[in-house]
């Protein structure tokens, strides 16, 4: 059996909150956003063809059963705008996941930042609204049709992400899909 491939995708948000307490105060550090979008379809074109691709409500369930203590979250996958590893501070997280679970919508994520020079960026960025996605990266567990059947002119097919692994998420300045 093959290793399961890496897997990432962006999306751009429509709601994205950076939470305070009850009372209007806090200090602003915590971020609610949406890494996925559950049953929506999104037009891709990668290694595996152009397609158009679903993640099922039930992908994330096995990966969450295990606990998020491993899930890391970084900003642009720390990565470059030129998708090379980022050096220094670009390769250190930018915060901790207090919750990610799946809801109607998707994979709903609440993050801590840190209190760090580019987390504190980002922060400012998420609030100017020039961060205006979310990402996350994974493994490939199972897809329906396992393998991503070819494009012959017309409509294109359709894959459905039926189980994913869940390493790393984070805001992204380039988002790949809409609707997170």
């Amino acid at each position: 059996m093959n290793a399961p491939e890496l897997f990432a995708r962006s999306w751009a948000l429509d709601d994205i909150q950076i939470l305070r307490t009850a009372d209007g105060h806090g200090d602003g550090r915590t971020v609610e956003a949406y890494a996925a979008v559950f049953d929506t379809p999104a037009e891709i074109q990668d290694q595996h063809g152009h397609y158009n691709e679903v993640i099922a409500r039930t992908a994330f369930n096995r990966t969450l059963s295990h606990g998020i203590g491993k899930v890391r979250v970084f900003y642009n996958h720390a990565l470059t705008m030129h998708g090379t590893p980022a050096e220094g501070a670009g390769s250190v997280p930018i915060g901790s996941p207090v919750d990610i679970r799946a809801d109607d919508k998707g994979l709903r994520t609440v993050t801590r930042f840190n209190r760090s020079e580019l987390a504190d960026a980002v922060l400012e960025a998420i609030r100017n609204g020039d961060i205006q996605g979310y990402s996350f990266r994974g493994r490939i567990l199972r897809s329906n049709p396992a393998k991503t059947p070819r494009s012959r002119g017309g409509a294109l097919p359709t894959v459905t992400r039926t189980e994913l692994g869940l390493f790393e998420y984070g805001p992204t300045p380039m988002p790949a899909y809409a609707g997170a």
